[in-house]
């Protein structure tokens, strides 16, 4: 949509109901505006000089004086303050529209789209510097990390990639307000894992700083908008390519018993996945049905793999418990993992609030066994906030809990963990795939009510020992702790060949796809 500033101007100022929220956009337009009409054209030009220019880099890179690069880097360095002009007004759209500013003429919103639209189009124009592909992770959540981390740290050593970590706020369902990217950020420097901080309560102070970056790539850990601050959802970031690989493999046919369209769309066909560059999926059943929604252009939507698992068999063999054992003989290790999904609408797979009393006499009875709670990021927030629990209640129990001395609660990454136990406990919904990369009993408490299985999701089902009660779960427990041998090894197998692709590690294919796109020249943004 062309943009006439003065037709622009004249709007914002005719109509009140705007106020004073959309006085400052119309001052920072009118500001620029002489800027503007000047550089535009050469902007755009010397974008695309620029990309060539680096093209030419690349094909000559043998051959060129060492101080080349850094000249070019200059002009890059020229360009970025050529649109800091739109670098200034996008922020102030943007804030504006994230705010619970007075009704706008839809005109006038037109307007404001389309010029953070050009604004956030000049900056996909350069090529990579110096042939380096910048790859910036956007983290909220470590408890998922690991379905990127093995992705970033093969780019470490890649010469074709400049991975770049950040850490930012979340609100996880059941929260209220944005938060955690202190503990996110303690976490990863836990973990050895660099990167920077971006955990402004201003979101967009942030976005300035990703924006200055001048990333090539994307990587956002979730395609839920409402898990990230305003300045990091889609609107904002398509200045850059974004990739979306997800944080889990799909195990159900929908994730609601609402089988509207609307509903049914929910994870497949999100405003994050349909202008995503990339989408990496793990099986070409979920290519279907991203595809079948035709919001995307299916030679965006690639079959990898699941790099989690790459990340997670790393750690085949490690022993990292997190309760020291008592006694000579080591006592059996129990993961009890409870889901979140407590109510009878979404996912329907939690059972916490119904067992978690019973959990705790068990254990204050069972010394001989250790047991390491490692709930749901999203559980406490769901169970108080549904009325499942009481903040009391729920308060009460954490606090029992981490009192037993066979008792432990593990949140974020969890690899060494299912490496070190000797079986897991489970309402669902991953883990019922991650913890058989492990070759460990799975125990399945069955809420009875959930959302129906996909076709993975019943080999999954298949592969685990199914209970629908309390006392049936003791049961199967004790038998494996006395020395009962699995008896779905059969069926294991046929899920983690289902699970895991032949030939390329999913690691290698989603790096291998990148490099083509950008570097061969077979960018579709």
């Amino acid at each position: 949509m062309p943009v006439n500033l003065d037709s622009f101007s004249r709007q914002i100022g005719e109509d009140s109901s705007a106020g004073a929220l959309l006085l400052e956009i119309r001052n920072e337009i009118i500001a620029l505006k002489e800027r503007q009409e000047l550089t535009e054209a050469f902007h755009l030009e010397l974008a695309n000089a620029v990309g060539g220019l680096f093209g030419e880099i690349q094909k000559h890179a043998t051959t060129l004086d060492k101080d080349v690069v850094p000249f070019v880097r200059d002009i890059a360095h020229i360009q970025g303050i050529l649109t800091e002009s739109h670098k200034n007004l996008l922020g102030v759209c943007e804030k504006h529209f994230n705010s619970p500013a007075p009704a706008v003429d839809p005109a006038v919103r037109g307007q404001l789209h389309a010029i953070k639209a050009l604004g956030q189009l000049t900056y996909r124009k350069l090529a990579p510097v110096a042939g380096r592909i910048r790859c910036v992770f956007l983290v909220h959540s470590v408890d998922t990390w690991d379905a990127l981390a093995g992705i970033c740290e093969a780019m470490q050593s890649d010469d074709r990639f400049e991975p770049l970590v950040v850490t930012i706020n979340r609100n996880y369902p059941g929260e209220q307000g944005f938060g955690g990217e202190d503990a996110t950020s303690r976490a990863l420097t836990k973990a050895g894992v660099k990167h920077l901080r971006l955990g402004m309560q201003d979101s967009f102070e942030g976005l300035a700083i990703l924006q200055a970056l001048m990333p090539d790539v994307i990587f956002r850990q979730s395609q839920w908008e409402r898990d990230v601050p305003p300045a990091f959802r889609v609107s904002e970031m398509s200045f850059a390519k974004i990739c979306f690989v997800p944080y889990a493999s799909s195990i159900v046919a929908h994730v609601s018993k609402d089988t509207s369209a609307g509903t049914m769309a929910l994870g497949y066909d999100e405003p994050f996945q349909r202008v995503a560059w990339r989408i990496f999926v793990d099986v070409k059943r979920n290519k279907d049905i991203v595809e079948s929604y035709q919001h995307v252009d299916p030679s965006r939507v690639i079959i990898s793999g699941n790099p989690k698992y790459d990340t997670l068999l790393k750690a085949v063999g490690s022993d990292h418990w997190p309760i020291e054992s008592k006694g000579d003989r080591k006592a059996f290790r129990v993961v009890w993992a409870p889901h979140h999904s407590l109510g009878n609408m979404w996912l329907a797979f939690g059972v916490f609030h119904k067992i978690y009393k019973q959990m705790l006499y068990w254990a204050m009875a069972r010394p001989d066994i250790e047991f390491v709670m490692k709930p749901h990021p999203a559980l406490y927030g769901i169970a108080t906030s549904e009325g499942h629990i009481s903040k009391f209640e729920l308060d009460n129990f954490f606090t029992q809990w981490s009192a037993l001395e066979n008792c432990s609660i593990c949140h974020g990454q969890y690899a060494e963990l299912f490496a070190s136990s000797d079986l897991l406990i489970t309402d669902g919904v991953s883990f019922l795939l991650e913890y058989q990369l492990f070759n460990k009993p799975l125990v399945f408490f069955d809420s009875g009510r959930h959302v129906p299985l996909n076709d993975l999701g019943k080999l999954a089902e298949a592969a685990a020992h199914v209970v629908t009660d309390f006392a049936e779960m003791q049961t199967a427990v004790d038998e494996y702790r006395n020395g009962k041998p699995w008896e779905r090894e059969e069926e294991r197998r046929a899920l983690l060949e289902a699970m895991i692709p032949a030939g390329k590690s999913p690691t290698e294919r989603i790096l291998d796809e990148i490099a083509d796109g950008i570097i061969e020249g077979a960018s579709l943004s």
